[in-house]
């Protein structure tokens, strides 16, 4: 009952290469499901095996370490193309998880579900590598039996949704740059659409939730501590069209949409005030314009 019989392990092991020369490559390992000439190719099934009382054994797919000439090796997931219809999906989710109360222990008995990290390595010289989230280009053309046939040729949209809660706050969405370094500046934050050639260019939309207490919006620029604070700059866009006016600047406080005859809503105010100067100097430290 104490120590049991332990499984097995089964290791597959390219062969090892002992040449000196740079091309005296390591032996590779393979594993390919069947193919079909009319059917569906096989699948293939990695998975650990699972326990009855303690945790599922672990997945590790790395490459090794790089030697002292070379890098270390490059780590692939895809799916295979496809001529007549849509390629494969990649999911990458972690699990459900479920709490089991112990009754002499409860505070310590938590439900919560696996994280997912995406991290880039750290390098000791040059610049961090970079990490990119793309959603999938189309380069489709009209159906080609006529214009009255269309084909749906939209881009691929990014979407990111925090965690939502049954009986609490939903999840935090976070997005920043990481502090500068002794002699740089914090990296830039920029939140823009592209170009358009044949149509209007995508808008901005800064929304905050409707609820009990709508959500607020704040936009604050940054404290210096040894020159002047930075500005806020609020521009609308310019037209070089002939006879076209440049985009309005428009500021509207909310409006009391309640009717109610002995107190209805009122509307909100607009408030646009200077800095303040707090120094001691009357003459030279005065508030802003």
């Amino acid at each position: 009952w104490h120590d049991g019989g332990k499984g097995g392990t089964l290791l597959f092991h390219g062969g090892s290469a002992r040449g000196s020369g740079h091309f005296d490559n390591g032996g590779g390992v393979s594993i390919i499901s069947g193919d079909a000439a009319h059917g569906t190719s096989g699948d293939l099934l990695i998975k650990s095996g699972s326990s009855n009382l303690a945790s599922s054994g672990s997945i590790v797919i790395s490459t090794s370490d790089a030697g002292s000439e070379g890098v270390s090796g490059a780590l692939s997931f895809r799916t295979g193309s496809s001529t007549s219809g849509d390629s494969g999906s990649i999911e990458i989710s972690s699990g459900n998880a479920h709490s089991h109360p112990d009754p002499l222990w409860p505070e310590e008995v938590t439900g919560s579900s696996g994280n997912i990290h995406i991290t880039v390595g750290t390098g000791d010289l040059g610049k961090g590598g970079n990490l990119k989230l793309a959603a999938g280009n189309t380069t489709g053309t009209p159906h080609p039996y006529g214009p009255n046939r269309p084909v749906e040729t939209i881009g691929g949209d990014v979407s990111i949704v925090s965690g939502y809660s049954h009986e609490s706050h939903s999840g935090e969405i976070m997005i920043e740059t990481s502090i500068g370094g002794r002699r740089g500046n914090s990296g830039t934050l920029t939140l823009k659409t592209n170009d358009s050639d044949n149509g209007k260019a995508g808008y901005i939309a800064l929304l905050s939730g409707n609820g009990t207490f709508g959500g607020e919006i704040e936009l604050i620029a940054g404290t210096s501590d040894n020159s002047d604070g930075p500005n806020v700059l609020i521009h609308a866009g310019d037209s070089s069209h002939k006879k076209s006016a440049g985009g309005a600047l428009q500021m509207i406080a909310g409006s009391g949409t309640s009717e109610n005859f002995w107190d209805g809503g009122n509307g909100g105010s607009v408030e646009i005030s200077a800095g303040h100067g707090f120094g001691n100097n009357k003459l030279t430290d005065v508030g802003g314009d």
